[in-house]
Parts: structure tokens; sequence; C-alpha cells
């Protein structure tokens, strides 16, 4: 029933779909005609095991039907339709289906020809390749049989060159090559080592070097196995011999002139390149030419500041990759074209000689206005939330980030008490501005360069009107950012300050009194947070590459120390708790966090991802317990999804029963401490669709005894008791710039039933009802 209510609003592809599942299995082998086989495996006896198996699978050119869960699932689809139709559904079907793969005989002698070939590249000039086709019904089996042998491997290094006056480049930088003596004889190395020399000369201002330059010569022996390996380097294929050697001499060039375009465009001749005169105007700033159409929308200061490419200083790649890095860093920019010619009056200078280099920046739209309307889904109370935004990429021309939003949202809260809903307001407000570049009395040119930095400040107001309660929230912050390399980010906040006030009407005053005096009921009194906080972010996934990854987050801070020093001397040592800022009290505490997730790419089709979370906070001095938004919480679509939001611990606590309670009860559970860990198997499923099978476990604690939360408190001894364990599965809808999830989660354990009977056993007594399902937007790590 839950899957027919489900559908009833969708197209009867979701019916097909889940019947094409259900009995996948059973796929007959259609469409293939009388006499042909369905390939239906690929299998590799790897021998001797000295290459990966997963490479060799790569060099195999016929690859059979995918398959899901061990069936040829879009097979499948492809056969339910009839290939002499071209209506729906038979046309969607093929569309999403897979054609049977039809046996080849050419293709495994192709595959069995490349394998040989590869292994020869690698070195194996012995390696025997063959194979072995099985026919069982109207299937084929390929198997393949490696067995790699010895390899061929290089006695001795040496170099020949053309142009001797490469040597002292070249030569002193052997020990950094990828050839080694003892080395495998392996031609991908080779290839690699071609291209280390030219990015090594390329760095030294060769700017026309290129690997074509280098070339090898190999003298095999067949009874050792051994190579000497001669590596050549040409002399230049342009220009006049040296009179003296006769040899055509590769040039090392330094930066001429640098002309700058921030306002380029292929539609507007007004910036196009010119020698001797332009039609634009051109300012003269720190060595270089900026051309601009009038008045520079961009200030000079904000690309010279960016640029590693100098006149005067000898050409290397490496800052040009910089430079087009710093410069596609900035937010006003759609994109850098950087392109290097001979200086037009060329006068060489011994071996050297000039480049001119063309700097040509696309910029995007200056302003623009959005509108965001988005369900929102918190705790499985639905809502709707709309946003208002306004940005500017180009404040003060020097590429400064202004935002402001306007955001407004209404939920319906169920109450647990009597189950009836009620609503939840909330209208907010938030401005920042990004610098790029650090606000300090010191000079930081190279920094700015090397790093990237950025200052953020930024101001924000929330107001929440609730059934249970009614609060605003203010605040104000700024921050650094940099990076320390391409993977890695740091953020210092030196001061973020947030003022929270508590409104008391009638609609409040009932839960507000159920919680004073608790550790909860400190949270909703008026109060100050002022932080200081420190985090970095480390991420090696690499765009556009299918490899492993992982992504790790630190975050430490620290609240109320320098309030907290300052009230005990202005008081000169008189206590009076707590002590105030701004007329209300403050808190005092620190808070530290690591997230850590690996993503495991086995294929195009499937992904792992292993995710782990621990947190800590303490309060002391003129707290006692941490800040309600500083809290952590579990449960929901981006934690343990078999629990609600905030609806799951702390520790093995029970909650007392609030079905009859006339105060408005919303799950509002939180601890100081949280300790999570997820498993999560994602799968291409069909079209946009993929498909997601997860494990969770964790909880939350509290790191002080609450005489109303028994059970709440952290023990080293219990605590491996209290870890809550789900699972369950999801679907998803990549629509490329942005997901859809769904996901469907079911409590395996639970540590607030009694201990000895936690584990919940969910196949004897399952029902929809333990079925919990959350909505989100993105993977949820």
């Amino acid at each position: 029933m839950f899957f027919v209510r489900y559908i009833d609003s969708h197209r009867i592809e979701g019916i097909l779909f889940l019947i094409a599942f259900a009995i996948s299995s059973c796929a007959p082998a259609r469409y293939v005609p009388e006499g042909e086989y369905l390939l239906s495996k690929n299998k590799i006896d790897n021998v001797q095991k000295k290459i990966p198996e997963d490479q060799l699978k790569s060099y195999i050119i016929q690859k059979p039907n995918k398959k899901l869960f061990g069936f040829r699932f879009y097979l499948f689809l492809y056969n339910l339709s009839n290939i002499n139709k071209e209506k729906w559904p038979h046309n969607w079907l093929r569309r999403i289906g897979e054609e049977p793969v039809i046996y080849n005989p050419g293709l495994t002698e192709s595959s069995t020809g490349q394998l040989k070939q590869y292994l020869e590249n690698k070195g194996y000039y012995h390696a025997e390749v063959k194979d072995t086709v099985t026919f069982r019904g109207r299937n084929a089996r390929a198997l393949y049989t490696v067995k790699a042998n010895n390899s061929y491997r290089i006695s001795n290094i040496s170099y020949f060159f053309e142009d001797t006056g490469l040597v002292s480049f070249i030569l002193p930088d052997t020990l950094n090559s990828l050839l080694k003596k003892r080395g495998r004889f392996d031609k991908d190395i080779m290839q690699q080592e071609r291209l280390r020399l030219e990015n090594l000369l390329k760095e030294k201002g060769f700017y026309y070097f290129s690997k074509e330059y280098i070339f090898y010569t190999a003298t095999l022996d067949p009874e050792d196995n051994t190579v000497d390996l001669e590596i050549r380097i040409r002399e230049f294929v342009e220009g006049r011999p040296d009179p003296r050697t006769k040899v055509k001499r590769h040039h090392q060039y330094k930066i001429g002139n640098v002309f700058v375009y921030p306002e380029y465009s292929v539609l507007d001749n007004t910036t196009t390149r010119g020698t001797g005169s332009f039609l634009t105007d051109t300012n003269h700033f720190q060595g270089q030419y900026f051309i601009n159409a009038g008045k520079p929308a961009l200030k000079p200061a904000v690309i010279a500041n960016n640029s590693y490419i100098i006149p005067g200083e000898y050409y290397k790649l490496s800052n040009v990759s910089r430079t087009y890095r710093n410069l596609s860093d900035l937010s006003i920019i759609r994109y850098t074209n950087i392109t290097f010619r001979d200086h037009d009056s060329l006068k060489s200078i011994g071996s050297k000689g000039l480049l001119d280099c063309h700097i040509e920046m696309a910029q995007k739209k200056r302003q623009s206005y959005q509108t965001e309307i988005a369900g929102t889904n918190s705790a499985s109370d639905l809502g709707i939330r709309g946003n208002l935004l306004y940005q500017n990429l180009n404040l003060f021309r020097g590429a400064e980030v202004f935002n402001m939003k306007f955001t407004g949202a209404i939920e319906a809260l169920k109450n647990r008490s009597d189950g009836k809903y009620r609503s939840m307001n909330e209208v907010g407000a938030e401005t920042s501005i990004v610098f790029p570049k650090f606000f300090s009395p010191l000079r930081l040119q190279s920094f700015v360069k090397k790093y990237q930095p950025k200052t953020s400040f930024s101001v924000s107001f929330n107001y929440q009107s609730r059934p249970d309660y009614t609060r605003s929230i203010a605040n104000s912050s700024f921050s650094y950012r940099w990076k320390g390399n391409p993977y890695l980010t740091h953020t210092i906040w030196p001061l973020e300050l947030s003022y929270v006030n508590i409104f008391q009407n009638l609609s409040s005053a009932e839960f507000l009194d159920s919680i004073r005096n608790t550790p909860l009921g400190y949270s909703f009194e008026d109060h100050t947070v002022n932080v200081a906080r420190y985090g970095f972010e480390l991420n090696n996934q690499s765009i556009g590459k299918r490899k492993d990854f992982y992504f790790t987050r630190f975050t430490i801070e620290s609240a109320g120390n320098l309030v907290n020093l300052s009230s005990r001397i202005l008081n000169k040592g008189d206590r009076e708790e707590p002590y105030n800022l701004l007329k209300v009290p403050y808190f005092q505490y620190m808070r530290g966090d690591v997230e850590f997730s690996y993503y495991n790419i086995v294929d195009r089709q499937n992904t792992f991802v292993y995710h782990f979370f621990i947190g800590l906070g303490y309060p002391y001095g003129n707290s006692t317990t941490l800040p309600y938004e500083k809290k952590y919480f579990a449960g929901g679509p981006n934690s343990i999804r078999g629990w609600n939001t905030r609806d799951l611990g702390p520790g093995s606590y029970v909650e007392k029963d609030t079905t009859l309670s006339s105060v408005f009860y919303y799950p509002n559970k939180n601890g100081d401490m949280k300790i999570e860990a997820n498993i999560e198997y994602r799968f291409k499923v069909v079209w946009k669709l993929e498909g997601a099978l997860f494990l969770d476990v964790g909880n939350i604690w509290a790191v002080r005894k609450e005489d109303d939360k028994p059970g709440a408190e952290f023990n080293w001894n219990r605590f491996h008791k209290e870890i809550a364990v789900g699972s369950g599965f999801g679907a998803r809808f990549d629509f490329s710039f942005f997901l859809l999830r769904l996901d469907f989660g079911i409590k395996l354990r639970d540590p607030a039933l009694p201990d000895g009977d936690r584990w919940i056993p969910v196949f004897k007594d399952f029902g929809l009802r333990d079925l919990h399902v959350k909505f989100g937007i993105g993977y949820p790590f």
C-alpha cells in the first residue's frame, strides 16, 4: 500500500521501473540473433599477478552488459521493449536500458593483442596472453590468461645533448629522475620523464622547449633481460645556428611587456590587442600596461597583486599556473586567458630573449538578484522557505563580494503531546562583504599572491516565533580565510558576537517554566556569546578524475575567556555570578570537533563512502552549560536516519511520556558530546536516478551529570552500550546542478530501550510506521 500511495501522482514509468526491478533476475536473452551469443562474462586469469588486474581489465575492448546487485537489470529493461515499435514506452525502455552485447570474436582477438602490447609497454617482452571462449546456451564467456614472465630492467642510463647549453640544467637534476637503474623498462614512465624534463626547463625560462625534443635509444640484451638506455636532447628546430658550434640553441626567455585586458571581449574591438598604439585608455602600473575602455571597472592593484608574471623576470610555467589560479579565484572574473609572443624588438642577450605577455580577462555581470523557494522537512514536519538575494561581485572596484539576503519561512510543527499541528514562523536578514585580501598593518603582497587570502565581515538578524518559544538572534563576525595549498584551507574568526533575546509571552510561558533552572533552561534566557574560532578543511579530490579521495574538517573555538578576564579585573575579585556583557550573562566554554569522510570510487556506477564525526564542548567559569545553538544533536536527514532530528539521546536517557502533557512538545534532545559513524553504498540505477544503502551509528551525551536526565552523562564504562544503530535505503535524483534525496531509515538498536533489549527485531515485527522518511538536498556527507 505504501508504494501505491507513493506513485499515485507519478507517471506509469514508476510502475514499470518497480516491476522491472522486482523480476530482473529472470531477464531473457531477447534480441540476440540466431547463431549469435550474448557476452555474459569476461574473466582474467592473472597467473603471476605482477600487474594489477584492474589495469588489465581496462584493455579488454568488449564489456558484458552492466549488472545491478548481480543482475543484468539494464538489459532486462531493454528486453521489455518491442524493437519494432517507436512509441512510448518502448522507446523509453530502450533509452534507459542497455542493448545486448553480442559476442564478437574479432574484438576478443583485438583485446588479446592490446593486453600483449600493454605488457610490453610495461617491460614484459616475454609475456604470454591467450584467450579461451566457452559457450553455454545463448551465453559466451571469455577467459584471458595472462602470464607476464620476467621483465626487462634498466642497466645503464646515459645522456646525449645536441645543445650542450642544456647540460647545466638537466644533469644536476638527475636525482629527481623517474628513471632508475635496475628499474623496470616501462614506457609509461619514460613518457612521464619526458614531461618532467619539459616542465623542468620551462621553469628555467625555456618557453619554446617541449618533450618532442627528447627521445630515447634503447639497446636490449635478451640474455640478461637488461636495457642500456640513452636519453637524447635535440637542438632547437628554428633560428640561426651558433656560429661556433653550428647548433641551433634553445633560448631562455625573460618577460618583456605585460599587457592586461581586465574587460576583454572577443566581440568588443575597443579592447583588442594592438602594437604601438591602442584604441582604448592605457594605464601603466607596477611595470604593466592595463588596457581599459574608459574608467577601469577593476583596480589595477587587484590584478597586479595576484599576478606572478613580472616584467624582467624569467619565464616560469608555474608562475603562469599560479596567475591563472589567483585571477580565476576573483569572483568577478569569468575566465582568464594568458598568451605569450616574441617581443616586437627582440634582441638577443647572449642566449636569452624577451616575451611579451597578454592577460585577457572576461568579467561576469556585476550585480544580480535572485529569488529562491524551497520545501523544508525538519523532523518530518513540512514547511516552505523563501529567500530574496542580492549580490554585487565588485562593490568597490576591488573584486569585493557583497551579499544581502532576506529570508522567510513557515513550517507546520506537530505537537507530540496532542498530535495537532501548529505553525513556526521565521524571518531574517543577513549581509556580508568579502575582500580578496587581508586587513593588516603589515605589507603582505607576497602572502596575497601565494595563499589567496580573504577577509569577511557579516551581520545578521533572525526572528523565530514557535509554539514553545519566541526569540531573536543578532550576530556579527569577521574572519580571515586563506589556502595553505591547493587542498588545504584555513579560516580564523578572531571575533564572533551573538546576542540572543528570549521573548516572554503567553504562548511560551508554559514551556519556559517547564525548563527553568535546568541546563536547557539556561540557554533560553537572554545571553551573549563571544567566540574566537579556528578551522581548516583538507580535501584532496581531483575534479574530473575518477579516483579515491578524502575530506577532513577540524574546528576549535573558545568563548568568553577575554571577557571573563576583563570582568575579574574590573570587579577586583568580587565575583558576582554570572558576569554580564551588554547587561546579560555571557557563555564561557571550549568546543572542538573533527569530521572525516573517505570516498572509495569503485567504478563509474558504484561508490562507498565512509564518514566519521566526533565533537566535544565543555562549559566552565561563567557557564554551567553550552548555549543551545552550540549543542550537538543526532538524527535527521544528515545524521542517523532511523531517528528524526533531535530525537535521539542523550545517552540512554528515557524521556518522560509527553502524550498527557499540556505543554507543547517538540523533539529537542541535545548534548555536549557527539560520536557518529556512517557507511553508505551509492550506485547508479537508471537515467538521473541513484540508489543507496546505508548504516548509521552514534549518539550524543552530556559531559556533566544532569539530575533531570539519568543516563545522559558520558561514561567510559557504558558508552559503547548506548550506541544507536540505524540502517535503510535511499533514492537520489542527480540533476548535475543539484541533487534531491529521499532516504528511508529504520532503527536497528535503540539505546533508550532497557539494557539487553536494545536490538530491535525488525524482520519480525516490522511495519510501515517503523520507516522514517527523510528528504534532503545534496548528499548527507
